[in-house]
């Protein structure tokens, strides 16, 4: 491979590229690696306030509200886009993930909201 720029083909200088990229990359993983911030997680970053009860509140609000709206949008969708008798595919599909999203997330709402007590 000619690494004078004005003789590289297209080809080469995609692929040379792509090597310093791919480099560049595992080099910034292994640098968070070593310094043990790979671990580091947005919980860690977060201090709670004096609102933290309300917060929670709303979290868990929310979070009811955004399933029912996934639901209802999923309902629509069915019902408007070539409706066929029985359970389609799709909605079954993003009924199951939302339920999974929902789930993971009062985990880790519940988590948190168990740990604040404990402090």
């Amino acid at each position: 491979m000619n690494l004078d720029p004005l003789r590289q083909s297209l080809a080469e200088r995609v692929v040379l590229t792509i090597i310093i990229v791919v480099v560049v990359i595992i080099l910034l993983g292994l640098v968070g690696w070593a310094t043990g911030r790979w671990e580091a997680s947005a919980e860690q970053m977060y201090t709670p306030g004096p609102y933290e009860d309300r917060l929670l509140d709303l979290e868990k609000e929310a979070m009811a509200e955004g399933f029912k709206q996934h639901m209802i949008k999923l309902f629509q969708v069915w019902v408007t886009d070539a409706y066929q008798p029985g359970l389609p595919p799709k909605a079954v599909k993003g009924a199951a993930n939302a339920r999974d999203a929902y789930t993971r997330a009062m985990e880790a709402i519940e988590a948190r909201e168990h740990r604040m007590r404990k402090q």
